[in-house]
């Protein structure tokens, strides 16, 4: 796995990715290594993906005339700030941050196709990202598991920063799970533990909306498993769940007035609607800005966080993140584009591996909703592999037999 020699170029473009978002964790300590790691990982990517990668048609017919307005749209939204008369802010066009510029680009990953994307690179990635998140839940172990009902806002906020560093890495580990019947023991073994270490983090920090996330994988996962079993194996299968959230459920209750305390503490706190009531104030009338939304450094008026800026260019819900940025439009196209992906990948398909892939992005469109924020990340680059593989017919009408034999070939 670690044989550099052996690495392809998208291999060396996931370990660009690796490395941006290891330096984006010393942005507040080392500045330094911060650029560097961040500097280096995107010379990586970009070095791979444009001089060592050929470029191939990713889609068809109607769907690459929308993906190219959708592509279109994007570049509206990027340079925007350029060319119109707004006040201009060089922060949508950090290096460092994941939310900005950078995420738009993510898409472009479909162009290299799947010839060249391979599953059992995204796996053996997704693999390394377990390893990253536990030894990091391990270096940060103290100030992780210190959370307790007490906590004000401010140190709560300081303590999201923290549990975030190894769960980001946990989850795109965990995506595995939706396509466990085609991988290997070890790898199975670290997508369910990863899963399991997220939903537990999530409820000890009080997370709602990561636990949500979470736990729709694992609803996605368990229906596809059912739905590929047969006979006895259903059964059993019905059976091992049963017990195990009978189990989850007593030990949470043992556990309740203690280790979750915070998360029963939180349950009913609305830390969204005041956010969101601000954003729709700032929209009052301007419909334009509904359709076309505000540009990459469009902003909305919300004092909440910071008195000394009340403008915020993010926005946690999702859906109106998007809508900010590029407008209904370019909500639009992004959900169309995956939604329509996802019909493919569940409705007109021969395997559970399209299957597994058309799941996670369902998911990613109900995640809109918690958080679900385009970004320069591992997990937003597996939803555009998804979409890519939904869309080839050729691999949608593979069997399961198939599939197997092609990851074992490559």
């Amino acid at each position: 796995m670690f044989d550099l020699k052996k690495l392809t170029s998208f291999d060396w473009v996931m370990v660009g990715f690796i490395l941006h978002a290891l330096g984006g964790m010393f942005f507040d300590t080392s500045k330094a290594l911060c650029y560097l790691l961040c500097g280096v990982g995107l010379i990586i990517i970009f070095y791979n993906a444009v001089f060592q990668m050929q470029f191939q048609k990713p889609f068809n017919g109607i769907m690459l005339v929308i993906f190219i307005l959708f592509l279109v749209w994007t570049a509206v939204i990027l340079i925007r700030p350029f060319v119109s008369r707004e006040t201009f802010s060089s922060d949508g066009y950090s290096l460092i941050n994941r939310y900005t510029w950078l995420s738009f680009i993510t898409p472009l990953i479909v162009f290299l196709g799947f010839g060249q994307v391979t599953l059992s690179s995204v796996f053996k990635f997704t693999f390394v990202q377990g390893i990253i998140g536990i030894v990091l839940l391990i270096l940060n172990y103290k100030q992780i598991f210190q959370a307790n009902e007490d906590i004000d806002v401010e140190d709560y906020q300081t303590y999201i920063g923290v549990i975030y560093i190894p769960l980001q890495y946990l989850f795109a580990s965990s995506f595995m799970i939706l396509c466990s019947e085609f991988l290997s023991v070890k790898y199975r073994v670290m997508a369910y533990f990863t899963m399991f270490t997220c939903v537990f983090l999530a409820l000890y920090s009080a997370r709602r909306g990561n636990l949500f996330m979470y736990l729709l994988i694992v609803l996605f996962a368990f229906i596809l498993n059912i739905a590929a079993s047969k006979g006895a194996s259903k059964l059993l299968k019905l059976g091992i769940v049963a017990v195990t959230i009978t189990f989850a459920v007593l030990l949470f209750n043992v556990y309740a007035g203690s280790t979750f305390a915070l998360f029963l503490a939180r349950l009913e706190e609305d830390t969204r609607t005041g956010v969101e009531e601000y954003f729709y104030y700032s929209f009052q009338g301007e419909s334009l800005d509904w359709l076309i939304g505000r540009g990459l450094n469009g902003t909305y008026y919300c004092p909440i966080f910071d008195m000394s800026s009340v403008n915020r260019g993010m926005i946690e819900t999702g859906y109106l993140h998007l809508i900010l940025k590029g407008g209904i439009l370019y909500l639009g196209l992004f959900c169309f584009l995956v939604l329509h992906s996802a019909y493919l990948g569940l409705f007109r398909s021969n395997n559970i591996m399209t299957k597994g892939m058309a799941f996670y992005l369902v998911a990613h469109i109900i995640f809109l909703l918690p958080f679900g924020l385009p970004a320069f990340n591992f997990e937003y680059i597996v939803l555009w592999i998804c979409v890519l593989y939904c869309q080839s017919k050729e691999f949608r009408m593979c069997s399961n037999t198939e599939i197997k034999l092609h990851l074992a070939y490559n």
